[in-house]
């Protein structure tokens, strides 16, 4: 398995968890959504393991009126709970283009590639 197939499992279990469409494509963002973005590889140990951060972002549609932002507050439970994460910082934003209002986070995950 690659990395992105191993990527692409891990999309398909949060949208499973949440009940939400999961893309790593922003070319298909369609709100109310979950994008996980380009993973940064923080540690690569050849034969072994990669360390990626992703940025993982909970999106609402735009306008960032008052709707869009309390569906974000009311599913951002869910959305941590997803993460399965003991401790995380989610941080308020947008997300362009569309200015979409967001809650962003960052997730460290170890995928160990096959040969």
């Amino acid at each position: 398995m690659t990395l992105a197939a191993d990527l692409d499992t891990w999309a398909a279990d949060l949208a499973t968890a949440t009940g939400l469409t999961v893309t790593r494509d922003p070319s298909t963002v369609n709100p109310p959504c979950i994008l996980i973005g380009m993973p940064s590889a923080t540690r690569v140990t050849i034969g072994e393991d990669v360390a990626l951060d992703l940025p993982v972002s909970l999106l609402a549609p735009s306008p960032g009126d008052k709707v869009n932002v309390d569906w974000l507050l009311d599913h951002l439970v869910a959305f941590t709970a997803a993460l399965d994460l003991s401790e995380l910082t989610v941080e308020a934003g947008t997300y362009a283009p569309g200015d979409f209002p967001a809650y962003t986070t960052t997730v460290q995950l170890h995928v160990t590639p096959e040969e």
